[in-house]
């Protein structure tokens, strides 16, 4: 079966990014018209951005509108008590 080129425009894509509302896996797609859209693949959480902080933990600000230092990285320690892919920590941001 051949892929149209519907299909290929809504592909979606993981990134290595997780969703701050609920930790999911972020996916990426490109539009018909090169908007970059986010969307969480547990929650359903959708935006449009220029990079996966729209949606992910990298993204997370304080009140005050400063960068709470979140991150999202790979999980080189998997283990059964975290078997996540990606996981999100406090980083040290200036």
């Amino acid at each position: 079966m051949s892929e149209s080129k519907t299909d290929a425009v809504m592909a979606y894509y993981f990134t290595d990014h997780i969703c701050r509302v609920c930790f999911g896996r972020v996916m990426t797609r490109v539009t018909f018209d090169r908007r970059r859209l986010y969307c969480c693949a547990d929650c359903g959480v959708e935006l449009e951005g220029k990079s996966e902080a729209a949606v992910c933990c990298c993204g997370i600000k304080l009140k005050n509108g400063r960068d709470a230092g979140i991150r999202c990285r790979s999980n080189d320690e998997r283990s059964p008590e975290s078997p996540f892919v990606i996981i999100a920590e406090q980083a040290e941001v200036s």
